[in-house]
């Protein structure tokens, strides 16, 4: 399917939506307890996002939690700020109030029912 006015796919206008989004700036968040700013990605994959709902809804709350802040955290320079590989880490030996209130932060940007419906 293409549409007459650009030339474009369907797929084509898709992907490039996304990576539009992806260039949009970040919003910074200041983690007190770590002395550190971070920055959180306004948008994720919906690969990333389904592997979060699936480890939340078998129960791995807090495995669900690690991962949103992998994928969602940067540094300044735009690199992430934790690996997939540390989520055992994240969980087992970091303050979980902390992680939490990270978490509920980075899902300020998620869409709400609403928004999406308008779309």
């Amino acid at each position: 399917m293409t549409d007459k006015t650009s030339g474009l796919s369907v797929m084509e206008r898709a992907k490039a939506h996304q990576r539009k989004v992806l260039t949009q700036k970040p919003r910074s968040f200041y983690v007190e307890e770590w002395e550190t700013t971070f920055y959180i990605r306004p948008t994720m994959t919906l690969q990333q996002k389904c592997e979060i709902t699936e480890l939340a809804e078998s129960g791995q709350k807090a495995k669900s939690y690690a991962l949103t802040i992998v994928y969602n955290m940067w540094d300044e320079d735009g690199k992430p700020v934790f690996r997939k590989v540390q989520i055992d880490e994240l969980t087992k030996e970091v303050n979980c109030e902390v992680l939490e209130r990270i978490a509920t932060e980075i899902g300020r940007d998620e869409p709400t029912v609403e928004e999406l419906e308008k779309n």
